[in-house]
């Protein structure tokens, strides 16, 4: 279904509830994304490349947001179009904290890329040293 995997077209009504949660996700409105989970809508999504929720957790609080989406089944090794998972995305962009908590919840830092790179290679790559320890 193009709900879960990003691909296909999607019913307008499910597209417009798709965009508003990114969109609030974008804007980092924490509270606007738990109402939206609360109305019922599916915490599986992705956008068109691929992206979860959990991909996206740097721009939210995610110590709000991982317990309920972990607790809903999210993949913390889900890929994206460029097969980065989450733990790439956190290392990327995110505070060290959601780092600590995606290593903490499962997420494996050995995963690569389709480019080859691990979370361990954005460190450097990101000059993101004061999280070295974790890998």
């Amino acid at each position: 279904m193009a709900w879960t995997t990003g691909r296909g077209r999607l019913p307008r009504e499910l597209r417009l509830q798709r965009q508003r949660l990114f969109l609030h996700v974008q804007h980092g409105d924490t509270p606007a994304v738990r109402q939206l989970l609360d109305a019922g809508i599916d915490p599986h999504v992705r956008d068109g490349n691929r992206r979860g929720l959990l991909h996206l957790l740097s721009l939210v609080d995610h110590e709000l947001l991982l317990p309920r989406l972990l607790a809903a089944g999210l993949d913390v090794h889900a890929r994206d179009v460029d097969g980065r998972t989450p733990l790439h995305h956190a290392v990327a962009i995110g505070p060290s904290a959601l780092v600590r908590a995606l290593l903490a919840a499962g997420a494996r830092a050995d995963v690569a890329d389709v480019h080859g790179r691990s979370p361990a290679d954005l460190v450097r790559a990101h000059r993101r040293t004061y999280l070295a320890d974790l890998f």
